[in-house]
C-alpha cells in the first residue's frame, strides 16, 4: 500500500469520542471527494462537501456490522474533517504542486533502483481505479490536515511542575479510611406494610413472574470411564510401527550436561559459566565413554542429572528450544557437540541414538491406539443410545438399561437462568429448553457436552411462565421494597454525612482501619467514576478530605488523611509528559473545530443515511 498513508495516517483519524473509526483520505482509498452536483451531499462545510457514497466507501474498510449508529460516527467524522480542512483554507496551510510532486516521488512504490518511475505511479493508478486529479485532491487535503495537527502539537508546552503534580495525582498513595452506608441499616425505617407492598408490586409486576420450568431425567456416558478399559499390547504398537514407519518422525535420544546462568543473567555471570562450561567439556573430550558419569558429577539439570544427563527420544517439533533441538539434529549417533547456549545456560549433548527405532516411537503410537480405541469404544456405546432412544422414545429408564447405563432424576424445577447461572454446559442447555424438546416430551439424541461426555435427556414436567399473584410474591416484594427504599434511606444518610465532614463539622461513623492505597489498586478494584472521585479529593491544611465513591452497590464515604510521595523516575516522567501532551492535543483539537463551527456554515443537502 501507498507508504505515505501510513507516515501521514495521523493527520486522517478523528476519533473524539468515537471508538474504533479510522478513515484514510490520502493514496485516494476514499472516492467521493471534490466537486459535487447542487445539493447532492449528506452536509456541507464551507466548500467541503461530505457524501453519502463517501461514507460507505468508508464503512466498506470497517470490521463488523455497518450498524445506524457506525454511520453516524462516520459522518460525524467526516464533518469534523471538513471543519478542520476548512480551517486549513483560513489558516493559509497551502500543499502546492511541486510539493505534491516531491513527495510522490519520494514514496518507494514509484521506485525501481531508488529512482521515480513515471510507469509505476500510472500503473498504481490504474490498478486501484483512481483518477489522477482526485488522488492529488485527496492527498493535498491529507497534508493539510497534517498540518494543522503539527501547528497544535508544537503549540502544546508541557512545564515540569505539571509533570510532578500529576505524578502526585496518579501515582502517590493514599491513607483512606472508609465507610459503607449499607441498606440494612434503614431497614428498621421501611414501610412495609400490605398497602406499600401492593404499591410497589403494581409498579414493577414484570419483575414478579415466575419462569418457564423443567423436571427431567438425564443418562450420562462419559467416554472418560472408557478409558480405563483401553490397553494396547506390544503387539499392536510394533505392529502400527512397521505399517507406519516411513511417516513417523525422526526422532533423537539424547544426554546433556547443563552448566545453568539465571534467567537475566549479566556477561559477567554468563561469562563465570561458560568458563565452567569449558572445563566441563574438556573433561568430556577426554573421557567421552564416561559421559553418564560426568553429567551426574556437573550437570545441573535436576531433571536429568542423575540419570546420566538422559533426556529420553523428541522429535524436531519444538518440544526442545530451538538452539539445543538445532545441535541435536546436526550430530550423528555417538557424536558429543560442544558448548551450546539457550536461556539455561550452557549445554553439551552427547545423540545417544539415532533415527526411527520402535522404542523411540513406542510411547507416542501407543497414545495414538489409545485414542482411536477411545472413538471407536465411545462411537459404538453412543450408537447404542440412538438406536435405543429410537426403540424406547418416550421412555429413558428403558433406554439406560438396555444401554448399560443409570437413570438420574431432576426432581427441582429448573430455569433456563438457573441452568445458565449453573453453568450448564451450553449445548445441553440449547437441547433442553426446545420447544420440540418441552413440548414432545421425548428422549433426546446424545448431546456432546465435551471432555469425551454425552448427555441424553427426557423432560418429564412443565411448569408453564406465569405472573405470580402478590400472596405468592410476597416475601420476594418484601425484599424488594426493603433493598430499594433502604437503598434511597442509605443514599440520603451518606450525602448528609458527607456535606457536614465537608463543612468541618463531627459525623459519629465507625471507620475502617487507616490503609495505604495506591492508585493503580484503586483502578483495578472500583468503577471508574469511583477512582475518578478517589483521586479528585487532596487533603489540606493537614485535615482529611472527603468524597462519595459512586457506582458500588451501596454509597461509600472515604476518607483522605494524606498523599504520600512518588518516585518521579525519568521513565514515568517521560511518559506522564506524553499522557498530558495526548490530553492537551485532544482538548485543543476540540476546541480548534468548537470554534471553526462559528466560522463556517454547514449546510444539509438532499442526500440521507440508509440502512444498506
Amino acid at each position: 500500500m501507498f507508504d505515505i498513508v501510513q507516515k501521514y495516517s495521523t493527520a486522517s483519524k478523528i476519533v473524539l469520542g468515537i471508538i474504533g473509526l479510522t478513515f484514510v483520505v490520502a493514496g485516494g482509498v476514499v472516492a467521493g471527494s471534490g466537486a459535487v452536483a447542487g445539493d447532492n451531499y449528506l452536509v456541507k462545510v464551507g466548500d467541503q462537501p461530505v457524501t453519502l457514497e463517501k461514507l460507505r466507501e468508508i464503512a466498506k474498510q470497517r470490521d463488523g456490522e455497518i450498524t445506524d449508529q457506525v454511520q453516524k460516527d462516520i459522518l460525524l467524522a467526516l464533518t469534523q474533517q471538513a471543519y478542520l480542512l476548512e480551517g486549513a483554507k483560513r489558516m493559509g496551510v497551502v500543499v502546492s504542486d511541486e510539493q505534491l510532486k516531491k513527495i510522490i516521488m519520494q514514496q518507494t512504490v514509484f521506485q525501481e533502483n531508488g529512482v521515480f518511475k513515471e510507469s509505476l505511479y500510472k500503473d498504481y493508478l490504474a490498478k486501484n481505479n483512481l483518477k489522477e486529479e482526485p488522488f492529488l485532491d485527496n492527498l493535498r487535503s491529507d497534508f493539510s490536515l497534517q498540518a494543522v495537527f503539527n501547528l497544535i502539537q508544537s503549540s502544546q508546552i508541557i512545564a515540569d511542575s505539571q509533570i510532578e503534580q500529576a505524578i502526585h495525582l496518579f501515582e502517590a498513595p493514599r491513607t483512606i479510611r472508609t465507610y459503607t452506608f449499607s441498606q440494612n441499616q434503614f431497614f428498621d425505617k421501611v414501610d412495609t406494610s400490605d398497602k406499600a407492598l401492593q404499591a410497589y408490586y403494581d409498579g414493577h409486576k414484570k419483575d414478579f413472574i415466575q419462569a418457564q420450568g423443567l423436571k427431567f431425567d438425564f443418562i450420562v456416558l462419559n467416554g472418560n470411564d472408557v478409558i480405563k478399559q483401553i490397553q494396547v499390547s506390544d503387539a499392536e504398537a510394533k505392529a502400527y510401527f512397521d505399517k507406519n514407519q516411513a511417516n513417523l518422525p525422526a526422532k533423537r535420544h539424547v544426554a546433556h550436561i547443563l552448566v545453568a546462568f539465571p534467567q537475566g543473567a549479566d556477561d559477567k555471570a554468563k561469562a563465570a559459566a561458560k568458563a565452567k562450561a569449558e572445563e566441563v567439556l574438556a573433561k568430556v573430550k577426554a573421557k567421552p565413554a564416561d559421559f553418564a558419569g560426568l553429567a551426574k558429577q556437573y550437570s545441573q539439570d535436576p531433571g536429568s542429572a542423575q540419570n546420566g544427563g538422559d533426556l529420553g527420544f523428541f522429535a524436531k517439533d519444538g518440544t526442545m528450544v530451538k538452539p539445543f533441538e538445532d545441535a541435536a539434529f546436526s550430530l550423528k549417533q555417538g557424536e558429543i557437540s560442544g558448548l551450546v547456549e539457550t536461556q539455561f545456560g550452557y549445554h553439551i549433548l552427547k545423540v545417544l541414538e539415532v533415527g526411527q527405532s520402535f522404542e523411540s516411537q513406542k510411547a507416542e503410537i501407543v497414545q495414538t491406539l489409545q485414542q482411536e480405541k477411545i472413538k471407536t469404544a465411545v462411537d459404538a456405546k453412543k450408537k447404542q443410545l440412538v438406536d435405543a432412544a429410537v426403540k424406547h422414545g418416550g421412555d429413558i429408564a428403558a433406554v439406560a438399561k438396555e444401554s448399560g447405563l443409570s437413570v438420574q432424576p431432576v426432581g427441582d424445577w429448573v430455569t433456563a437462568s438457573q441452568a445458565k447461572t449453573a453453568q450448564m454446559p451450553e449445548a445441553l442447555q440449547k437441547v433442553l429448553f426446545d420447544a420440540k424438546t418441552i413440548s414432545d416430551k421425548k428422549v433426546s439424541e446424545p448431546i456432546d457436552v465435551g471432555q469425551n461426555t454425552y448427555w441424553v435427556v427426557q423432560v418429564k414436567e412443565v411448569r408453564p411462565e406465569a405472573q405470580l399473584t402478590l400472596e405468592q410474591a410476597k416475601a420476594g416484594v418484601k425484599e424488594a421494597v426493603l433493598m430499594s427504599e433502604g437503598g434511597k434511606l442509605a443514599a440520603a444518610a451518606a450525602k448528609e454525612a458527607l456535606a457536614k465532614l465537608q463543612k468541618g463539622e463531627s459525623v459519629d461513623l465507625k471507620w475502617s482501619a487507616a490503609a495505604d492505597l495506591t492508585p493503580q489498586q484503586a483502578q483495578q478494584t472500583m468503577p471508574p467514576e469511583a477512582y475518578r472521585a478517589l483521586i479528585a479529593v487532596s487533603p489540606v491544611g493537614g485535615k482529611p478530605a472527603y468524597t462519595m465513591l459512586p457506582g458500588l452497590p451501596a454509597p461509600v464515604l472515604v476518607a483522605v488523611d494524606k498523599i504520600g510521595e512518588a518516585s518521579a523516575q525519568p521513565e514515568l516522567q517521560a511518559q506522564m509528559k506524553n499522557v498530558l501532551a495526548k490530553n492537551q492535543n485532544d482538548g485543543t483539537l476540540v476546541g480548534l473545530i468548537n470554534y471553526l463551527k462559528t466560522q463556517f456554515q454547514e449546510v444539509v443537502g438532499t442526500q440521507k443515511l440508509t440502512s444498506e
